[in-house]
């Protein structure tokens, strides 16, 4: 059996055409934490307490054999090898069933090339369980640490794809893998910084100009910064290639933005202005970017510059 979790819920046998349909979302969510969490024999107190919290241990005991007889309904056949429960545990043997979340996690810590990382990219089709909602409080705490260390993989894995494809100059390949890890993380600067840049090598200035003001958007809006330095560099580059190809001098470049009254707006502010707790977010950003700054491989032209 096949189990694919990342971006909702879906469970496909051998022969079938279509997913199996479970009658209840608790059941879909028991059977996501059994086989997500396979190595595990699991009590059947815990599974009871997990997903019937709000109810007394009798009754919640008796949920749980009902909602594990559905599970066994649905899957028919495969049920009696995949599914072992005695009086006390329940236990799914790993070797019977695929999960999605299995391979993907295998595959981000060996993606050492191109077509291993894109495997990866390809199976995060989105997050753990995504429309899963049981209103659970100790399956929900559960189910928001495991999306959040998924996403982060994640992250990781478009990071390495990115860079692989800017190695190999596949700018059209590394386009839609920044603009994907930028849908991750909008606060992926790096991730601008190299989208602005592929957009420059393949002469969309316009759409250079435009990645800018998104990221100084976003950067504002989310932690109430300006961009970093070297964003503004850029910008200042990116300026100084469009007035080349227009033959035109760009007053922005130079004086920057007026309002309607001729005046510049107010300072913008900066990581020291913003109050503590996006000042932290933001340092602990600049911490956690372990990845390599992606430095400029392309010399600045437009089309007919050479």
């Amino acid at each position: 059996m096949r189990l694919c979790l990342l971006g909702g819920f879906e469970a496909w046998t051998p022969r079938a055409s279509d997913p199996l349909q479970f009658p209840t979302r608790k059941a879909e969510a028991l059977l996501a934490y059994l086989c997500v969490r396979s190595e595990v024999r699991h009590r059947r107190d815990h599974l009871s307490t997990l997903l019937w919290g709000d109810v007394s241990h009798p009754q919640a005991r008796h949920s749980l054999r009902q909602t594990l007889t559905d599970i066994r309904a649905t899957l028919r056949e495969y049920s009696h090898s995949m599914i072992e429960a005695s009086s006390d545990a329940i236990h799914v043997e790993a070797p019977r069933i695929r999960v999605d979340v299995h391979s993907f996690e295998r595959l981000v810590h060996g993606a050492r090339t191109r077509r291993r990382a894109a495997m990866a990219c390809a199976l995060y089709r989105g997050d753990f369980l995504q429309g899963i909602n049981v209103r659970e409080p100790d399956f929900d705490t559960w189910l928001t640490a495991e999306r959040a260390r998924l996403r982060q993989l994640a992250i990781e894995a478009h990071e390495r794809y990115l860079r692989l494809l800017i190695e190999a100059n596949d700018v059209g390949g590394a386009i839609q893998a920044a603009l994907r890890l930028i849908g991750l993380d909008p606060l992926q600067e790096w991730a601008h910084r190299a989208l602005i840049r592929l957009y420059v090598e393949r002469g969309q200035l316009a759409m250079a100009v435009a990645q800018y003001n998104q990221c100084e958007q976003i950067m504002a809006s989310e932690l109430g910064v300006e961009p970093e330095p070297e964003t503004k560099r850029l910008r200042q580059e990116l300026l100084r290639a469009r007035a080349k190809a227009t033959g035109k001098a760009d007053v922005t470049a130079a004086d920057g933005p007026r309002d309607a009254a001729g005046e510049p707006p107010p300072r913008r502010r900066t990581p020291g202005d913003a109050p503590a707790p996006l000042r932290e977010e933001w340092h602990r950003r600049k911490r956690a970017d372990h990845s390599p700054r992606v430095r400029d491989p392309w010399r600045w032209r437009t089309k007919g510059n050479g």
